[in-house]
């Protein structure tokens, strides 16, 4: 085995993990608690009305079903 396969390997200590795992939360809370801007929306809009969707496949199969 590498040094390199042994370093990515190696368990982090408990508290690195702790303390990454804050950061990691506070930045993704932050991050979605941000307003989606109104151009997003409106494309996302457009792109429903605009092309159908097709059935989900579970849904394709009950309908089948009938």
């Amino acid at each position: 085995m590498t040094e390199k396969e042994e370093v990515v390997g190696a368990p982090l200590d408990k508290t690195l993990q702790a303390h990454l795992g804050r950061q990691l939360r506070r930045l993704f809370n932050e991050t979605a608690a941000e307003p989606v801007p109104d151009r997003f929306v409106d494309l996302l809009e457009r792109l429903d009305n605009e092309s159908p969707r097709p059935p989900h496949p579970q849904q394709a199969r009950a309908q089948e079903a009938l």
